[in-house]
């Protein structure tokens, strides 16, 4: 089996931090203590290391690893739309301002990410 080089945060700890780096570290752990931290992943200084053994060039596998969880965040964000949509009808009417604010954030987040994304491909295009 090839290495892992994204991990989930729920799939990581403070124990981890060797291989997530402090902050990768630390944004797991608060997800695991149930601190609201927006879902994402982290990816590992293995991938980094290796980047930089491969001449400043993100190899196939590592972008494939890649890739995968941000489908993952993608379907991540899906469910969280089709959640807000039912959380709405059952509670009968408009959520508390600060899970729509929350809500809001996230999908900003998002959408900035994708922003970005497009516009760098079409610098490299």
């Amino acid at each position: 089996m090839s290495k892992k080089y994204c991990y989930l945060f729920t799939e990581g700890n403070a124990n981890m931090r060797e291989l997530l780096g402090g902050k990768g570290a630390n944004l797991a752990e608060m997800t695991n203590i149930g601190l609201p931290v927006p879902q994402g992943f982290t990816i590992t200084t293995e991938a980094c290391t290796q980047y930089y053994e491969d001449g400043r060039q993100i190899n196939d596998e590592i972008f494939a690893e890649i890739m995968e969880y941000v489908e993952k965040m993608e379907k991540m964000q899906t469910a969280m739309q089709k959640g807000f949509k039912q959380a709405t009808g059952a509670w009968g009417k408009d959520l508390p301002d600060i899970c729509q604010k929350t809500l809001d954030a996230a999908n900003q987040k998002f959408e900035d990410y994708y922003k970005s994304k497009e516009s760098t491909t079409k610098t490299e295009g």
